[in-house]
């Protein structure tokens, strides 16, 4: 097997168990033997997502070079391993009740493929040992959403993997969707021709019915139900005729235009809980709210519902959003925050879990399955007006439609996108480091660092504009730019200090303890007019004028930058200078 092959075997796997929203067998890649201790974060997060979901997990090690795996290098990759678990806090091989002799192992992977053949077949054994319950057929429909397309000549369709149970056409299904569960009909089944894929395109078998286990594709009825219920009310009327309908929906509110001849009447709905206010004339018609529903807002990574006719529909509604509910709960009730967008529900809850780590903590406003469109974007563009930092999308491994990168680009709202959550946090950190760097050149005039100054003996080398002087840095930090007063002298200020200079070396800040040569000039006549031995001597002290708005500048910016100290002379000043 060549290595291009295996790569794309691994990513199929990977891919199809983020799909089906399980947490499941874990296969970490590694060049040598020797860098098996090294963690990396995918994998430490993957492990211990794994052991809160009570699932098992197998290890497969890679190495690029001849020959086989032998006994003693086998032992010293358990022993490895076990040194692995023991420090991530999670079980060892003896705990997963695995023997040496089935752990599997080979050095050649990398180049030829030679291994996964064994390891595929560990899997399927280890299943049928393990997961017996699982594996026995039920009779109770057990179906999950793959992915949501349109199809010519179906609409849109969902593709479906059927595990348990029998699905006929013309079934009433529950499917969870973002702004609701989406009830609808299953129109027609399809399965493609043997030996050819469901992701392939093509021509489809209609089936009347198909018993587990399967991957299907489902049409069900169209979103136009809603009109053809408008129309049948309006064709009513004496002497209406319905020549055209024309429908468009949005998350909270539709529009209907029904060209009657002899009229044109144009007909607006707002959707409200579970019902839908029709306004048509005089009539004020109430509707289900499903009837605004269909398969383009079915949401992938969750469970298909089949209603029978014993069966309570609010209850299946109901247990069809538990999902949805459970990821809508890590939403920042303040409405502050990012964003995020993902393929599935179940990448989408793992990326929410991650934000919400106390080393990321990132809050999140907003969220979407599935691609990046220009409603997402206008969405997102609220943040802007709150905080800009947080008037992004982070899109995990979803594309873009052209339509909403352009619509981004004009309102400034950042997108990024990637198929690994590490770096989608790293690209967004980025960014934020970048705007603070952005705020502080912004704010750097008006922030004033704490400082106090002592004149140095005979160091007067310039009485007037520039004032030139050679200065002990008593406590704070003396900056460029830093506007310097006497406060012995009635706070009478001097000017700003132009340049710093060490041993004749210009730098940009001295810190307390050291001893420099400053410059200070006047940024006004009055400033300009002072001089040294008239309007102050040499023993004053020289301490920086800060205010209510440098202090602002100062805390909003800077106040990463402050040691202990410095925070403590800003306290001191600030009761110098009489601040509120």
């Amino acid at each position: 097997m060549s290595g291009w092959l295996e790569s794309w075997m691994v990513k199929a796997v990977i891919e199809f168990l983020m799909e089906i929203h399980l947490i499941g067998i874990l296969s970490t890649s590694r060049r040598g033997l020797e860098s098996l201790s090294h963690i990396l974060g995918q994998r430490k997060e993957a492990s211990t997502s794994s052991s809160s979901g009570k699932a098992s997990r197998t290890t497969t090690t890679s190495r690029k070079g001849k020959g086989q795996l032998g006994k003693g290098r086998l032992a010293t990759v358990v022993e490895e391993r076990e040194l692995v678990d023991e420090e991530e806090g999670s079980t060892s091989l003896e705990d997963d009740d695995i023997d040496e002799d089935d752990y599997v192992g080979d050095e050649d992977d990398l180049l030829c493929g030679e291994g996964v053949p064994d390891l595929l077949l560990l899997l399927v054994q280890w299943a049928q040992k393990t997961m017996i319950k699982r594996l026995t057929y039920s009779e109770e429909v057990q179906c999950t959403v793959l992915e949501v397309k349109v199809v010519e000549g179906h609409g849109t369709t969902i593709d479906v993997v059927l595990v348990n149970g029998v699905l006929h056409e013309g079934d009433q299904i529950v499917v969870c969707g973002m702004q609701g569960p989406v009830v609808t009909s299953i129109r027609a089944l399809l399965t493609p021709h043997p030996m050819r894929e469901l992701r392939v395109k093509g021509t489809y078998l209609h089936n009347k019915e198909i018993k587990a286990a399967q991957g299907i594709k489902i049409a069900a009825q169209s979103t136009k139900s809603l009109a053809c219920v408008l129309s049948s009310v309006v064709k009513n009327a004496p002497g209406a005729r319905v020549a055209m309908i024309e429908v468009g929906f949005a998350p909270t509110w539709f529009s209907l235009v029904l060209k009657i001849e002899p009229f044109h009447v144009v007909i607006h709905g707002q959707c409200i809980s579970s019902v839908v206010l029709v306004a048509l004339g005089s009539w004020l018609i109430l509707l289900p709210s499903f009837f605004l529903q269909g398969l383009e807002h079915a949401i992938a990574g969750t469970s298909l519902y089949v209603v029978w006719p014993n069966d309570d529909i609010e209850d299946i509604k109901e247990s069809a959003m538990d999902n949805v509910n459970s990821v809508m709960s890590r939403i920042d009730k303040s409405g502050e925050g990012v964003y995020v967008q993902a393929s599935t529900l179940g990448s989408l809850e793992a990326l929410l879990k991650f934000l919400k780590t106390p080393a990321v903590n990132i809050p999140v406003s907003a969220i979407s399955i599935g691609p990046v469109h220009k409603k997402d974007v206008m969405k997102a563009s609220v943040m802007l007006e709150k905080k800009k930092e947080y008037g992004t999308i982070l899109a995990f491994d979803v594309k873009v439609t052209p339509e909403a990168r352009e619509l981004a680009d004009e309102l400034g709202v950042k997108i990024f996108i990637a198929d690994i959550i590490y770096h989608l946090f790293d690209q967004f950190k980025a960014y934020i480091d970048n705007l603070k760097e952005e705020k502080k050149r912004e704010a750097a005039e008006e922030a004033v660092f704490p400082c106090v100054l002592k004149i140095m003996p005979n160091c007067v080398f310039n009485k007037k504009d520039p004032i030139v002087l050679g200065v002990d840095v008593v406590e704070g930090i003396a900056k460029i730019g830093t506007p310097i007063c006497v406060p012995g002298r009635e706070f009478v200020e001097i000017g700003r200090i132009a340049s710093i200079e060490n041993n004749h070396r210009p730098v940009d800040y001295a810190k307390k303890g050291q001893k420099m040569a400053i410059k200070i000039i006047g940024s006004n006549p009055e400033e300009q007019q002072k001089m040294a031995g008239r309007h102050f001597e040499v023993e004053d002290e020289l301490v920086s004028k800060i205010s209510r708005k440098s202090l602002d500048a100062l805390k909003e910016n800077y106040a990463d930058d402050l040691s202990t100290e410095e925070k403590r002379l800003l306290f001191k000043l600030k009761k110098l200078f009489k601040i509120l």
